[in-house]
Order: C-alpha cells, then structure tokens, then sequence
C-alpha cells in the first residue's frame, strides 16, 4: 500500500469530513479497476471512489491522483510566481511540462491530435 502525501492525506481528511456522500476515500472490498491507468486496486488498498449521477461508481488509484495533485499544485505555483523571476518561471514550466507528460502516460489526459 503506498504511503499518501501531506496533501493527499488533508485532501482525505477534508472528502470524508464532507457531507456529500459521492466522492469518498474507501478501502477496496473487492477487486476494482482505476478509471484512468486502468490498473487493479486490490481487496484493502485505498483509493478514491467517486459515483456521478446516470455515470456509475468509479475508482481512482492513489499513483493517478497524487499525479493529478501534483499538476495542479505546480500550476498554481507557476500562477503565482513574481513578473520577471525567470528561472523560478522556467524550473516551474519544466516541472508542469515533466506532470503533464505523466498525465499523458496514466491515460488522464487524451491526445486531441
């Protein structure tokens, strides 16, 4: 079972505090598939379950979401670096370019060649 990031786990904190009853933190009761990477969470892990109206139950793994968090924390990083800090604007552009390409690879964004 992998170990969750401070953010991963203040994001569980805050889901599964949350009235809303449709996006949870579970442990698998049986064998599911991740939505994105399409790899198999097994009985006991955790994972993040979301189930949409007329959509069904789904199932994110936590290597799919961490990914997703990190993109998203980097991006608002680059938002907010000062006007004319250009080297914390490219390290943080190359870093949002290297979680992109991870995104492309779990399948979490499609190509729209």
């Amino acid at each position: 079972m992998a170990e969750l990031s401070r953010n991963m786990l203040r994001l569980k904190r805050v889901m599964n505090k949350s009235k809303n009853r449709n996006t949870r933190f579970v442990n698998v009761r049986s064998v599911r598939n991740c939505r994105y990477c399409g790899k198999q969470i097994v009985v006991g892990d955790e994972c993040l379950t979301t189930n949409k109206k007329l959509e069904g139950r789904r199932w994110t793994c936590l290597g799919c979401l961490d990914a997703i968090l990190r993109y998203n924390e980097t991006k608002a990083e680059l938002d907010n670096v000062a006007f004319g800090d250009e080297g914390a604007s490219m390290a943080l552009s190359e870093a949002l370019d290297e979680n992109l390409a991870e995104l492309y690879e779990r399948g979490i964004i499609d190509d729209e060649d």
